[in-house]
């Protein structure tokens, strides 16, 4: 086996985890419902219309959004779900990058650890603005949870 020569060929993984003061039901909740998904979804300044998120939450069953940048510029997701263990996993797959992000949903007393595992990211998908574009998005999600459990 050859190594790539391509820059974009290659490929790693990525994984964060962020502790949310919310109990696991109303964690999964907000990640497998499409308007609660498009309000924390992506990075700083990025924004999800609810009308493009479908979420097919089942193994074999789809899911699809856009994220749009500040710039008006779109950024389609779109995948299967490969593994559905609620309220505890999550795993889908994006055929068109081929990456599969597993995510996981650990109880620790009232609180719940949410824990993202990329396999498979492209080189331009990794480093710094990755770090930064998920901790947004959890920053997003813990403000959702506050206003769901009044902070």
């Amino acid at each position: 086996m050859s190594a790539p020569t391509n820059k974009d060929d290659r490929r790693g993984e990525f994984t964060i985890s962020r502790v949310v003061n919310a109990p696991r039901d109303l964690v999964w909740q907000a990640f497998t419902e499409p308007e609660h998904l498009a309000a924390f979804w992506g990075g700083p300044g990025i924004t999800v219309p609810v009308e493009s998120v479908t979420l097919d939450v089942r193994p074999g069953g789809s899911f699809e959004l856009k994220m749009v940048a500040p710039d008006g510029a779109e950024y389609p997701n779109r995948g299967e779900f490969v593994e559905v263990d609620k309220p505890r996993r999550i795993a889908l797959t994006e055929p068109d990058i081929g990456m599969t992000t597993t995510i996981t949903f650990a109880e620790i007393e009232d609180k719940t650890e949410v824990t993202i595992h990329q396999v498979g990211v492209p080189e331009r998908f990794l480093g710094p603005e990755a770090e930064a574009g998920f901790a947004a998005m959890f920053d997003k999600l813990e403000a959702l949870l506050d206003r769901w459990t009044d902070g």
